[in-house]
């Protein structure tokens, strides 16, 4: 009777430990998961900054090359008109 009790004793030791190691090996996948899913949210924020990083700098930048056309067209300008002058100043003769 009492080996009975002790192989009965033996197998439900065995299968709480079994029961145990399979409720840690499922908590510690949750956990990567869980860092896995996080890790991947965070680059998807990284990501995102960056985009939008991008597309400001990009409007910065087309704002420039608008503002730098402008600057270009006044210089263009400023000799058109240097250039109108020019032949009126010179028909005048004091």
């Amino acid at each position: 009777m009492l080996l009975r009790i002790s192989a009965e004793v033996k197998v439900t030791t065995r299968l709480q430990l079994q029961l145990l190691q399979l409720f840690r090996n499922r908590s510690r996948q949750r956990k990567i998961t869980q860092q896995a899913a996080r890790r991947e949210r965070e680059m998807q924020k990284s990501d995102l900054a960056c985009v939008v990083w991008m597309s400001q700098s990009e409007g910065r930048e087309s704002t420039s090359e608008m503002r730098g056309r402008g600057d270009d067209d006044k210089e263009e300008e400023s000799n058109w008109t240097d250039w109108e002058e020019t032949p009126t100043k010179l028909g005048k003769t004091d």
